[in-house]
């Protein structure tokens, strides 16, 4: 018989339910074997040795996937696909290496045989990677909707933030940095207030331009082309104005001049303004955070007056970029004569290798999609030399656009500083960045201007749409990233190739596209050469990471050339005067 209690539930009893407590064994055991099985599993995954514990930022990567939730959510059809698309790229991936191994082969047998290689599989290889940038590009746009999302909200928190201060209800309310603008050509100049934007919102300041230092300033053509930074807040205030000495100063008092040319942070190093946790963000949908940033500083700062305006989209109708267009850029004139520039010659043709890349790659995906007929091959040229018309005859597959009488006015300096010079260079730099694809060189810094001007109309990531036939995009002549060293370096395959292993931190200095960079090792002080995928890009720096990065930094930029870095020093020169009365 059963027996219940009062509460009408059943209760076990070994004499009057054996079955039920058989049950409960059972369960209890089951129970046991469960709670065992999880332990295992704990104890393998937590404690075995887990690879390159050689520094704190590995380990802390390792913590972030160790504590990483499982996945809870139902498979989707997309979650298929993506699957699948990786699966084949893994595939096609080998396959494209034996390809390569095969080539070299052959290459190898010509050789001894004394025959003259016959570079028949050169282009399969040039369609088999293209192949590949295509899947992975197909895989990455499953992660469009939501990054898309992300940065159209970081980037109103960015615009929100700047607002408040460039438009505060009172003019007195926030406190004001008045800055010079750079004596330097257009792009020099944005990139400088850029710069300055930075350290009046990093210390909650709004921003007034003094205008009489540079070219396109003293004239007013700069401010009769481009509107005021600020709608409200154009004047100074009256008050006791301080200039500054280090960064700290700006917390003290509310009016502040800063008059000699400041030591702008280096592109590995950030403002405070750009927090951890921002830069957190960013990285989740951008290959370049910083790059980015700048662009955001860019969109507050560049805006056409509505004469100006009509003229950009006058110039933007007759090229009509509805149509794949790649636009191409060469500086040269002064570019490549004064002592402080970085630039070398390069012909036309540099330029057209890849923008031939760009249309067959183009050609290709059409093909994938069912649409055989291939586009015209359009170039919009811009350039400050004529000679580049001539070079652009050549090429008789492409339709080259552009103005030749912005070309002729920039090619003279005289021309170049005057209004109508300056409204074309604004002009060319607005048509690049409505291209498609961009080649060009950026240590032009109209070059990096047409990017900037691009990232900032756009919520996905543009840097992607970008090809410099020398320098990366960022600062010339300054630590461009600090890396950090993934993997002990294998047998040095050139004699110029430095030592590197797993902790080191490297100082970069340039990329020379060919599987090496250049840079300097901290821990041994030695430079040199060395393989791209030995290392990881640090986000950009609030703080220094230990003594010996900026020992280093020091001995390689000089304490004048980044005095912020030791000394939280302003600017590049500073002599006692008096403030502004």
């Amino acid at each position: 018989m059963r027996k219940k209690n009062g509460a009408g539930k059943r209760e076990c009893s070994e004499i009057y339910y054996p079955g039920l407590c058989w049950r409960t064994v059972k369960l209890s055991v089951l129970a046991w074997l469960v709670c065992n099985l999880f332990y295992a599993v704990y104890i393998l995954r937590f404690t075995t040795k887990k690879p390159c514990k050689c520094t704190n930022t590995s380990k802390m990567k390792w913590d972030l996937l160790k504590h990483s939730k499982q996945r809870q959510a139902p498979v989707t059809k997309l979650d298929v696909e993506r699957t699948k698309l990786t699966m084949e790229l893994k595939k096609d991936v080998e396959l494209w290496w034996k390809t390569i191994k095969a080539e070299l082969l052959e290459f190898k047998k010509s050789s001894r045989k004394g025959k003259t290689h016959k570079n028949t599989k050169r282009p399969m290889l040039r369609e088999q990677y293209m192949g590949l940038e295509i899947q992975m590009e197909n895989i990455a746009s499953f992660d469009e909707g939501w990054q898309k999302q992300l940065s159209n909200k970081t980037a109103k928190q960015v615009e929100k933030t700047i607002d408040r201060l460039q438009n505060p209800k009172r003019c007195d309310e926030f406190g004001q940095l008045y800055v010079e603008v750079e004596d330097c050509g257009f792009g020099c100049i944005m990139h400088d207030l850029a710069n300055k934007l930075n350290i009046a919102t990093s210390y909650n300041k709004t921003m007034i331009l003094q205008t009489a230092n540079s070219p396109y300033m003293e004239k007013q053509i700069m401010s009769n082309t481009l509107e005021p930074i600020s709608e409200k807040c154009q004047l100074p205030m009256k008050g006791k104005w301080v200039e500054p000495y280090k960064y700290a100063d700006l917390t003290q008092n509310k009016l502040f001049n800063i008059k000699r040319q400041i030591a702008g942070r280096a592109y590995a190093f950030r403002y405070p303004v750009f927090t951890d946790e921002m830069w957190g963000n960013v990285e989740a949908f951008h290959s370049d955070p910083m790059g980015w940033w700048i662009s955001q500083m860019l969109k507050s700062l560049f805006k056409p007056k509505p004469k100006l305006q009509e003229r950009i989209d006058h110039y933007a109708k007759n090229v009509d970029f509805s149509s794949p267009i790649v636009g191409v850029h060469v500086r040269r004139t002064d570019k490549l004569t004064l002592p402080y520039e970085f630039a070398v010659y390069r012909p036309l043709s540099e330029f057209m290798k890849h923008v031939e890349e760009w249309y067959d790659k183009y050609d290709l995906r059409q093909a994938g999609l069912g649409n055989y007929p291939k586009v015209e091959r359009r170039v919009y040229l811009a350039s400050d030399d004529l000679a580049v018309w001539d070079e652009a005859k050549v090429f008789e597959k492409y339709t080259f656009l552009g103005n030749k009488e912005f070309t002729e006015r920039a090619s003279d300096t005289e021309t170049r500083d005057t209004k109508s010079g300056l409204e074309d260079i604004i002009i060319e730099a607005t048509l690049l960045s409505k291209c498609n694809f961009f080649v060009g060189t950026l240590s032009s810094e109209i070059g990096q201007m047409a990017i900037e001007m691009k990232q900032s109309t756009q919520l996905q990531d543009v840097f992607y749409d970008v090809k410099s036939i020398e320098y990366e995009y960022g600062l010339t002549g300054g630590p461009k990233k600090i890396q950090l060293v993934l993997y002990n370096s294998t047998k040095p395959l050139r004699h110029d190739e430095i030592e590197l292993l797993c902790g080191d931190l490297m100082i970069l200095d340039r990329n020379y596209f060919n599987g090496y960079y250049y840079g300097t090792n901290v821990m041994t002080q030695q430079s040199g050469f060395y393989k791209t995928h030995s290392v990881q890009n640090l986000p950009a720096l609030l703080d220094m990471l230990n003594a010996a990065l900026t020992e280093m930094l020091v001995q390689m930029f000089g304490v004048i050339n980044i005095p912020w870095l030791t000394e939280d020093i302003i600017s590049l020169e500073y002599n006692d005067t008096e403030a502004m009365k």
